[in-house]
């Protein structure tokens, strides 16, 4: 930014496009000091903001907007071009940023009947902690698109929350996810549409969003939460509290993107969050929210309450911020009530009160 690392002056507005060779993508990564004049929690960067977008205009795919002063991750584009704007007001000024350009060190957009492609570093080494790559591949129109992986091996972790692979038909809400050596559900993919996303991520040790959490209480929120969060995202929170209490999950923020159907009954097939009543995806779903339809309150039926963010690889919002808590439960009055016939009715009454007033 202009001035960096002295403040950037007022009501500027600066435009840079970065362009890479046919076949490759772009990589920003940020570095030293990063300090724009954020917005409040609930707002995406009103007023002094960097923003990113996948292509040469002002009407591409908006990657991301960037203000506050967190350090943002790293970005790519799909294709050769990446379009960065930086406007200002007339009100603070701040240090602003400063973004090394690079031609990305793995995935981009791929055009023709056949190819390869192939993790960092294989088949000689390791991949690197903290890669991600996105490969987008188009064949010829008309035809169906088969990808098969012949060697596949990344670190295992349940629900695949550390490295993974996943595939996006785009023209298909399906995915398929799969890590350690086995791809879900089986090692050979047709698209008949003829376009696929095929996305790589590795995390050191933990992912970068997500996690196993013991604590009474606590917040969770989307990645980059309150600027948009990134696509391709697969985010679990396992919330356990001690046996004999309840988790209380609050949504207290949401700004997914908008669309029909966005409930218990119908499947979100793009950005969402998924509240489940246990420690798996497996358990039930006690709720799936998009938009910015907040349910409030929800009670876990036990000690355990999964949540799991999703989001696609097309529109990006705010996304979303969370409370939780531990209260009692009556489940286990029920089972002495059934077991103990001789407890009496006053008893009964006593405990009630006691336990949920």
């Amino acid at each position: 930014s202009p001035n960096y690392p002295d403040n950037y002056p007022q009501n500027i507005d600066c435009v840079w496009v970065v362009t890479v060779p046919n076949g490759e993508a772009v990589q920003l990564d940020f570095e030293g000091d990063f300090f724009i004049e954020p917005s409040s929690r609930y707002a995406d960067c009103l007023y002094d903001y960097l923003e990113l977008r996948d292509g040469a205009t002002s009407d591409a795919t908006l990657i991301a907007r960037l203000c506050g002063q967190e350090r943002p991750s790293t970005h790519k584009s799909t294709g050769t071009t990446m379009y960065l704007r930086f406007r200002t007001d007339n009100s603070f000024a701040h240090k602003g940023f400063k973004v090394k350009y690079s031609i990305a060190t793995c995935g981009g957009r791929y055009f023709g009947q056949s190819g390869v492609l192939h993790s960092p570093g294989f088949p000689d080494a390791n991949y690197p902690d903290n890669s991600e790559c996105e490969w987008y591949l188009q064949g010829p129109t008309g035809h169906y698109l088969t990808i098969s992986f012949t060697s596949f091996h990344l670190q295992d972790s349940e629900d695949c929350t550390s490295d993974y692979c996943c595939l996006l038909p785009l023209d298909s809400d399906s995915l398929d996810v799969g890590c350690g050596r086995t791809v879900r559900p089986h090692g050979s993919f047709m698209n008949q549409g003829g376009s696929l996303s095929t996305v790589f991520t590795s995390w050191h040790y933990t992912s970068q969003c997500g996690g196993d959490l013991n604590a009474a209480s606590g917040t969770i929120s989307s990645p980059n939460y309150p600027n948009l969060y990134p696509h391709y995202r697969f985010c679990t929170w396992r919330i356990t509290v001690p046996v004999g209490r309840r988790v209380t999950l609050t949504i207290i923020d949401l700004r997914l993107e908008q669309h029909v159907g966005c409930n218990l009954d119908s499947v979100c097939n793009f950005d969402s969050v998924t509240i489940m009543n246990g420690a798996s995806t497996s358990s039930p779903v006690l709720g799936r929210y998009c938009g910015t339809n907040s349910p409030g309150t929800v009670h876990s039926g036990s000690n355990k309450l999964l949540v799991v963010f999703i989001s696609d690889h097309s529109v990006v919002k705010g996304g979303f911020y969370a409370t939780w808590s531990t209260d009692s439960t009556g489940e286990f009055l029920f089972w002495s009530l059934k077991c103990r016939t001789s407890l009496s009715l006053s008893l009964f009454i006593y405990i009630y009160i006691y336990i949920y007033l």
